[in-house]
This record gives C-alpha cells, sequence and structure tokens, in this order.
C-alpha cells in the first residue's frame, strides 16, 4: 500500500534530503529508496511550479506598479505648471554663495522645475540646530 505522506513529512525530507542517504530516509518512512527519490522528485516539480507562478504574479505586480507611477507622472506633467525655481543638484554636498563654502542635504521633498523634478535641499547648519 502507497504511503500517505503529510506536510510534516514532506517538510521533514525537504529538511534532511541533502542530510540523510535514501536508505535511512526510507527506513524512518518505512518505504523503499525508490519511493523517497520518486516522492522528491514530485516534491521538486511541485517546488518548481509553485516557484514559477509565484514569479509571474511578482512580474504582474511589478507591470501594474510601473504603470501606476506612468499615470502619476503624466498626471503631475498635466496638472501643474513647473516652478521658476533654479535646479539644485541632489547629490551636491558643498555649494559656494558669496564666495562661503554652505553644505546642503535633502530634505526627502522635491518640487517640479523648469529643468524636471529636483530635491528640495536645505543648509546642513541650520538642520542641526533646530
Amino acid at each position: 500500500m502507497a504511503k500517505v505522506w503529510t506536510a510534516e513529512d514532506e517538510d521533514f525530507l525537504i529538511a534532511h534530503y541533502d542530510e540523510m542517504s535514501n536508505v535511512e530516509l526510507a527506513k524512518y518512512y518505512n518505504v523503499t529508496p525508490k519511493a523517497i527519490s520518486h516522492k522528491m522528485r514530485r516534491l521538486r516539480d511541485r517546488m518548481k511550479k509553485e516557484r514559477k507562478k509565484k514569479e509571474k504574479e511578482l512580474e504582474a505586480q511589478r507591470k501594474q506598479q510601473q504603470q501606476q507611477e506612468l499615470e502619476l507622472e503624466q498626471y503631475f506633467e498635466e496638472e501643474y505648471e513647473p516652478l521658476n525655481l533654479p535646479k539644485i543638484k541632489a547629490f551636491e554636498k558643498c555649494i559656494y554663495v558669496d564666495g562661503s563654502p554652505m553644505d546642503l542635504i535633502s530634505t526627502g521633498f522635491f518640487v517640479k522645475t523648469e529643468d524636471g523634478w529636483s530635491p528640495i535641499m536645505m543648509q546642513k547648519d541650520k538642520i542641526s540646530n533646530i
């Protein structure tokens, strides 16, 4: 009579397949080594199918997220006029104002300028004094 495999049996088999031989696993479950080999083949096939299904779901989610981001970007492009602000580079650590160096850090906020979206920068010493 064929063995009825429980979820716990399958989990144990997966966890110990690399550590124990088919003969040892067969003795543990009171089945033949061929039955262990056959069960592992079926488990691998099932796991491949599940992995492919998850990958397809993740790809569909990524595409949906990209579409939403594109729609949001188009909405902002259509609904908001650019502010007449100078563009500040996000990675610029120091700028010179009237010959004096001024350290800037990003606030995490963005504004739309004539050149596109730019981060709002703030003086480092003003933030540290707050």
